[in-house]
């Protein structure tokens, strides 16, 4: 959420060929945050318990809320990565 253009990296599987790929942060926490949600609509009404999943969601949204509340926003915008473009890196 702080740095949603850093780009991690994602090893897929297809059958035999095993490769990564570099995607945004972003993209990353939104395929994450769906599997959770998915999971949490699947338990419903079944004889699993799906808390876990539902649990996950809630302190994704606390941390979300607590990161906007406590890291000062003076150093977020130092850094080369703020917001969804990068900038260039100046070293003095």
């Amino acid at each position: 959420m702080l740095y949603p253009k850093v780009h991690v990296n994602m090893l897929i599987f297809l059958v035999v060929f095993i490769t990564t790929v570099r995607i945004p942060a972003i993209f990353m926490l939104i395929y994450w945050l769906d599997i959770q949600f998915l999971g949490g609509l699947n338990s419903i009404g079944n004889d699993v318990c799906g808390v876990a999943f539902w649990a996950h969601i809630g302190v994704f949204v606390a941390g979300m809320m607590l990161a906007w509340v406590f890291v000062p926003q003076d150093l977020l915008r130092q850094h080369r990565y703020y917001g969804w473009q990068a900038r260039a890196q100046i070293d003095t």
